[in-house]
């Protein structure tokens, strides 16, 4: 039997799934891969390391549902109900969850690889070490939510509201932010290396001992924000608000500002190191980065393949 012929005897499932209630029910580890759940009532529904591999469940009303460790690879999810649902380690890898409504959901460790999740919300979702390379945030709202040692490379956060949000010791090298909000957020030893913000609010937010090298950020608001110990090296700052900006210990070795606002921000200071007693031998000082390493091309491939599980 194909996929495409889940017999609904295995399952206890009616032929036809589009607006079926099935609140409540439990169909773990079944398998409904290329099923049409379109406008279906799951709400508290387990499927539990199901297999739903290409389904459709555009509008489903699921709140509080369970999906952890199921599969939904290039599923298309949109404008769903998935408010508080259980969705731990489920692979979403390529899935389209545009206007979707994921407000708390428990996203620990999910793969949402170059899922599209243009105008969702996912304010208050806890994504701890989610992989999200090359995923599509455009138009989302993510204020509240837990971006905790997530890996990030190559993401696009366009047009999104971030703040109160914790995503320290991630990885976002590559992504592109522009007109993001990011006021009030945490971003402390997260890797932004070659990242490109444009028309970016974060005033205050915390960058300590962040990675920017060879970033561009242009027109972009960070008063009162904290970058002690970033590393600004070969990165440019073109028409940005740095007033009050805390840069003590931050590396800027090439770094280049254009037609900045730094009034009032503090500068790193070039301290000499004396040892005795004199002529005595520097010691060996092997220096390990105090942020997230940036994803190298190598990784990035592995993130973005989509194994079925």
């Amino acid at each position: 039997m194909s996929q495409n012929e889940t017999a609904p005897a295995e399952t206890g499932m009616p032929a036809d799934l589009r607006n079926a209630d099935l609140s409540g029910r439990s169909f773990a580890s079944a398998s409904f891969a290329n099923r049409d759940f379109s406008g279906a009532k799951l709400n508290g529904a387990a499927f539990d390391g199901a297999d739903l591999w290409g389904a459709c469940l555009d509008g489903v009303m699921a709140g509080e549902a369970s999906f952890v460790d199921a599969s939904a690879v290039g599923a298309k999810i949109l404008n769903a109900s998935l408010i508080e649902c259980q969705m731990a380690r489920i692979n979403l890898a390529g899935a389209d969850l545009t206007g979707s409504d994921l407000q708390g959901a428990n996203l620990q460790h999910a793969n949402l690889s170059r899922a599209r999740l243009e105008n969702a919300n996912l304010s208050g979702a806890d994504l701890t070490g989610a992989n999200l390379a090359e995923a599509d945030f455009t138009g989302a709202r993510l204020s509240g939510a837990m971006f905790v040692r997530v890996d990030a490379p190559g993401a696009i956060f366009r047009n999104v509201t971030m703040e109160g949000s914790d995503a320290f010791f991630s990885d976002f090298s590559d992504t592109v932010f522009e007109r993001a909000s990011l006021s009030g957020s945490r971003f402390d030893r997260s890797s932004f290396r070659g990242t490109r913000w444009v028309s970016v609010t974060a005033s205050p937010a915390l960058f300590e001992f962040v990675n920017l090298e060879c970033s561009q950020i242009l027109t972009s608001k960070l008063t009162l924000s904290s970058l002690r110990g970033a590393n600004l090296s070969s990165a440019s700052l073109i028409g940005c608000d740095l007033q009050h900006v805390d840069l003590t210990w931050a590396v800027v070795d090439g770094l280049a500002a254009n037609d900045c606002d730094a009034t009032h921000a503090r500068f790193p200071e070039m301290k000499a190191i004396v040892f005795t007693p004199r002529h005595a031998t520097a010691p060996l000082i092997e220096p390990k980065p105090l942020y997230r390493v940036a994803a190298t091309h190598e990784d990035r491939h592995k993130l973005i393949e989509t194994p079925r599980r």
